[in-house]
């Protein structure tokens, strides 16, 4: 009756969640922790299938063995739904509240892609495209230690000054998701309590000279750690990025956006300004830059 047969099997995936409602079943402590969770999940249980079904969890296959015990609800749970094999879990929006259709992330008529790093085409950077003029020599990808025009200092994880084995963590983006806000489109929520200081992703799309970007909607700036390059740079997002490009705006943000120089790049990171509490919307201040022509 908490989750619905459904979300007990998804949830059911989960060795922390088997611990806590098999661990000293009569033991009051543990009691109390398996009832808070229980009705957390029981207040987001649209949350919780939907996370199953955008990373096609096979749920019926648990429940298939008791299909004929006679038990409530159990053939509802075991209805076909549909599955989501050929959309990456940051590229579809769950619902909004009274809905039942997920929302796909669509901009200009066309799906936005997710992508894993930034993408540098030399053809964005050539003349004839608004780039800058090359005189002959081919255009290097300015974020990256090894080929950049800029001083990007040393990682600001190990300190060192040439390329290193330093990352990011992808942890983070699996413990987000998108959803239907009011009034404010596509936004991100957490599904765990992220803590001030955690860095949860880089802001990713494609590379392009900051003075051949028309549509603003997603694009980011890239800063270097040499002054004067800031506007030399543009991250664009709009059809090609991550689930960053969904975080919205707030005067009150949770998140900045970071210039940070590890491994053999350096990166636009969005990391946590206070601690972010587990269903809370992810927000950043866009900065007056944003605003000034809208």
């Amino acid at each position: 009756d908490y989750l619905g047969w459904d979300g007990l099997a998804i949830a059911a995936y989960s060795e922390a969640f088997r611990r806590i409602l098999l661990d000293q079943y009569y033991d009051p402590v543990a009691k109390r922790v398996r009832d808070t969770v229980l009705e957390a999940l029981r207040d987001e249980i649209s949350s919780l299938v939907f996370y199953g079904r955008m990373r096609n969890i096979d749920w019926r296959g648990l429940l298939l063995p008791y299909s004929n015990d006679n038990l409530r609800h159990m053939e509802d749970a075991l209805q076909l739904t549909k599955k989501f094999w050929d959309r990456h879990p940051h590229t579809v929006a769950l619902p909004a509240p009274g809905r039942t259709r997920p929302q796909a992330a669509i901009y200009e008529e066309c799906r936005q892609i997710n992508i894993e790093e930034n993408i540098f085409d030399v053809r964005d950077w050539t003349n004839g495209n608004g780039g800058p003029e090359t005189n002959g020599h081919v255009p290097r990808n300015p974020t990256l230690r090894a080929e950049s025009n800029y001083d990007l200092g040393v990682c600001d994880f190990c300190r060192s000054s040439h390329i290193c084995r330093c990352r990011v963590r992808p942890d983070p983006s699996e413990l987000v998701e998108l959803v239907v806000t009011e009034g404010m489109g596509i936004g991100v929520r957490a599904l765990w309590p992220f803590r001030k200081g955690d860095i949860l992703g880089e802001y990713l799309g494609r590379l392009l000279p900051h003075d051949a970007v028309e549509d603003k909607t997603y694009c980011l700036m890239w800063e270097a750690k040499t002054a004067g390059t800031s506007k030399q740079v543009a991250i664009d997002a709009c059809f090609e990025g991550n689930w960053t490009r969904f975080v919205n705006h707030s005067c009150s943000a949770s998140t900045a956006f970071k210039s940070r120089t590890f491994g053999d790049r350096a990166a636009m990171t969005l990391e946590a300004t206070r601690d972010i509490a587990m269903y809370e919307e992810i927000t950043v201040n866009y900065g007056f830059r944003y605003w000034q022509h809208r």
